[in-house]
């Protein structure tokens, strides 16, 4: 599974990409000139199983809104599951601080994909 890392994270990074503007959007409450999302560096496979991936990344983003310019480096973990059938993608964000910040992702995505995997049984 680790081989295939990367294209992942080359797919996800465009959805990524447009789901951050849209929010970043509601969250500052004005317009977007630019916004820029570095190359994401995977951090490694965290949980697998049969029916989910938890994969964990770390990249900088950095957000223009008319003149200013605001940088932080974004932890997000990506969880893939397969529930009834189907694909889900779930994608946690969070401003990366400190080692805490990437405990909290983990431990949030760990439990929203417990709680997914109950609909398979």
């Amino acid at each position: 599974m680790e081989k295939h890392l990367p294209d992942i994270t080359a797919k996800v990074n465009k959805q990524y990409r447009d789901h951050a503007t849209r929010e970043l959007a509601n969250i500052v409450r004005a317009e977007i000139d630019r916004i820029a999302i570095g190359q994401p560096v995977t951090l490694g496979l965290v949980d697998d199983a049969d029916d989910w991936v938890i994969i964990v990344l770390l990249t900088k983003l950095q957000v223009d809104t008319r003149g200013s310019e605001v940088s932080s480096n974004i932890v997000f973990t990506l969880t893939t599951a397969l529930v009834r059938g189907k694909m889900l993608t779930l994608i946690i964000m969070r401003i990366y601080e400190d080692p805490d910040d990437l405990r909290i992702s983990l431990d949030s995505s760990k439990q929203w994909t417990r709680e997914i995997a109950k609909l398979n049984e």
